[in-house]
């Protein structure tokens, strides 16, 4: 049987008493409906009424109903016929719905309702994922719990009825077991030509599970008119004539028409996906945050959480200064006291990862035979973790390859790449103790080559079941893309940093947001993050140089460089991004230093690019960011470098001789950053001579 949607169809017979009124009938058909929607895995249901079964008037007359259920998963269906809706609706039948003894009754009774499960494998998930939430249903006024029902059931009192829909419902039997797959195959090949036409609005497949080969066909359509609908129908009918019919069962053939009874006609309608999507107007962005981030005051305490759930060994990698540890060694210390967690002897990072020391690095952390590694720390530290959690897993035999393409980059003068980790993961837990600018969120880490100034930002992709809870064994696995990362992003630790960490990072993240803001091909998604991260940083900068001591700006800018990183996309950088990579394998500054001192001959340039050769939309752009960050709406692109300026000197940055980069091969730093310019954002096109430009004030500076 084809997968798809689960899907159940109740077939109904009802024989009313005079005492039961057609309204009262349809009334619970539709609460029952509207209540079954409001289950957690309920994905649709759509009940019909079938007009004319028997073609008389007797008030024997049966009424016939097919309440199709879709859901998600198995237990979710079987769930529902336990719930007080669905047992309502069994009593209701019970109660009212038998046939009424006659004299001229034969032995053989008509069956009250029938139940065919089945899946629907078309449309796929474009017909049965829309379901309106009935929040009057699901949430109710904890005042008066049955205030809102009432009020649903008013509003349903005036809708009872038939909807403005006309429905037919096929039901169609294979001959021959040998004739399945044509049959399937021709029966979605004219549903999919159908349901785009005018006035068609949906068609439905719920193949059986009892039965192989055992088809329903559900159209619907609309009935304003009449004409049009029995051509529609006409068609369809032909169409089934010439190409489905011929391999069914003739004498098993049934056909029901009727209209809708619940929900109601914008409901039904559906938006087909086109054959041919429209030409893309911007560009994708790739959010590769396959991950869980906990942000916000108090994320730390749930560390210990999260660590038991991973294993009992904890390895710590971190940077130089073990006295970060303090605040993670508080929340771990309860659990390691009672047992159930120990804490390996940590791993201090001096620096940025070294391609001559990683499998060192890698080997000793086998040694210790981690479960779960936290990293806590700056950008180098994260970086660290991330990349030896790849590899440090004792079934993992990538690390040579890895190796290998971090050398082949050295020698291609590569300022980035991607590399796929097909073996077992660690689990990873990442804490910054100070803004990263989207360490704390990417599946990156930076490289340095030994006697090399460029570095190498590697981007890890992961497939879909190489995750390892605590051992090798399958049962430990579990599902995803480097989905063992969760990072606890808690403000509280930045404030016992630095005075300047607060501020720098705060720059910096302005500066990467600014750039992304600007980039000629950026999509609506990255300019509304980058504008988001432009007007965070604008409201409290000028504090943050005053009071870097405040939780509250803390807790901003740990929003601006976890929004810093998601408009880098994981693993493009703006100019400024890829000049400062080209330059940090051998800069003695932290890398954040480094992208400020560096923005401060790039922004000048970029606004002298827009000005000259700039797309309207992105002079806009810039202008619109000279007002949020001056706060003026008067401010002109010349006070928005004012402003850079002087918030610069208000930070007492490391001046630019502390970088330490003598002798620097500025051409060759140029080559390597226009080698890489399908990856840079740039606000316009830009040649070489550009670049030459910047790198000579850069190297003057």
């Amino acid at each position: 049987m084809e997968s798809g949607t689960l899907v159940r169809i109740r077939q109904l017979y009802f024989y009313l008493p005079l005492s039961l009124s057609q309204r009262d009938l349809l009334t619970l058909l539709q609460e029952y409906g509207r209540r079954s929607c409001g289950e957690p895995d309920c994905i649709r249901v759509n009940i019909i009424e079938v007009k004319n079964i028997t073609g008389n008037s007797d008030l024997l007359q049966p009424q016939l109903y097919f309440c199709i259920e879709a859901f998600r998963t198995k237990q979710a269906m079987e769930a529902h016929e336990h719930l007080s809706h669905t047992m309502e609706l069994r009593r209701f039948i019970k109660q009212y719905c038998q046939k009424p003894e006659t004299e001229d009754d034969s032995d053989e009774k008509e069956t009250v309702e029938t139940i065919v499960d089945g899946v629907s494998p078309f449309p796929f998930r474009n017909g049965w994922t829309l379901k309106k939430s009935y929040a009057p249903l699901r949430t109710p006024d904890p005042k008066d719990p049955w205030k809102q029902r009432k009020r649903a059931l008013d509003l349903l009192a005036k809708d009872v009825g038939v909807q403005n829909i006309t429905i037919r419902v096929t039901r169609l039997l294979p001959a021959r077991a040998s004739n399945i797959a044509t049959l399937k195959r021709n029966v979605f090949k004219i549903a999919r030509s159908h349901c785009t036409k005018d006035g068609v609005v949906r068609v439905d497949i719920i193949e059986e599970e009892k039965y192989p080969g055992g088809i329903f066909i559900i159209e619907a359509y609309e009935s304003d008119d009449l004409t049009k609908l029995g051509y529609l129908e006409y068609e369809f009918e032909e169409s089934l004539q010439s190409e489905v019919f011929p391999y069914c069962d003739a004498d098993k053939k049934s056909v029901w028409k009727g209209c809708n009874v619940f929900p109601d006609l914008e409901e039904w309608k559906q938006t087909i996906s086109p054959e041919k999507l429209p030409e893309a107007e911007s560009k994708p962005m790739n959010v590769y945050q396959k991950m869980s981030l906990i942000f916000g005051m108090g994320a730390l305490d749930k560390v210990s959480t999260y660590a038991k759930r991973c294993g009992s060994r904890i390895l710590i990698i971190t940077g130089w200064n073990q006295a970060r540890l303090d605040p993670l060694l508080w929340e771990l210390d309860a659990e390691m006291v009672q047992g159930n967690i120990q804490i390996l002897p940590p791993i201090s990072i001096p620096g940025m990862l070294s391609s001559s020391t990683f499998e060192e690095l890698v080997q000793n952390v086998r040694i210790r035979k981690p479960d779960v590694i936290i990293g806590m720390g700056g950008g180098s530290a994260l970086d660290a973790a991330k990349a030896v959690s790849l590899f440090a897993h004792p079934d993992n035999e990538t690390i040579h390859s890895f190796l290998q393409q971090l050398r082949n980059a050295e020698k291609s003068e590569l300022l980035t790449f991607e590399f796929f980790c097909e073996g077992p993961l660690l689990p990873l837990i990442l804490v910054p103790s100070r803004p990263t600018l989207g360490a704390e969120i990417s599946h990156s880490s930076i490289f340095g080559f030994p006697g090399i100034f460029h570095a190498c930002l590697v981007h890890f992709v992961s497939d879909e079941n190489n995750l390892v809870n605590s051992s090798s064994s399958s049962k430990n696995k579990t599902p995803g893309s480097i989905q063992n990362m969760i990072s606890l992003v808690d403000a509280r630790l930045y404030i016992r940093g630095h005075h300047v960490v607060i501020p720098t990072a705060a720059i910096a993240s302005l500066i990467l947001c600014l750039e992304s803001f600007l980039c000629k091909d950026s999509n609506p998604f990255t300019i509304a993050l980058a504008k988001e991260g432009i007007s965070t940083v604008a409201s409290y900068i000028e504090k943050a140089t005053d009071d870097f001591k405040s939780t509250v700006v803390a807790e901003k800018v740990a929003l601006t460089s976890v929004i810093a990183g998601l408009v880098r996309e994981g693993k493009n950088f703006g100019l400024t991004g890829a000049i400062a990579l080209a330059l940090s394998g051998q800069s003695a500054i932290s890398f954040r230093d480094l992208v400020i001192h560096i923005a401060s001959i790039t922004l000048p340039y970029y606004i002298a690019f827009i000005r000259k050769r700039g797309q309207d939309e992105i002079r806009q752009r810039l202008r619109q960011a000279s007002k949020m960050i001056t706060g003026s709406e008067t401010a002109t692109e010349d006070d928005l470098l004012i402003w850079f300026h002087q918030v610069i000197q208000l930070v007492h940055l490391p001046s630019w001789k502390d970088a330490e980069l003598f002798n620097v091969p500025w051409k060759d730093i140029a080559r390597i950053v226009m080698s890489e310019f399908n990856r840079v954002e740039l606000p316009v096109e830009m040649s070489v001579e550009d670049v030459n430009s910047i790198l000579e004030d850069l190297a003057n500076k």
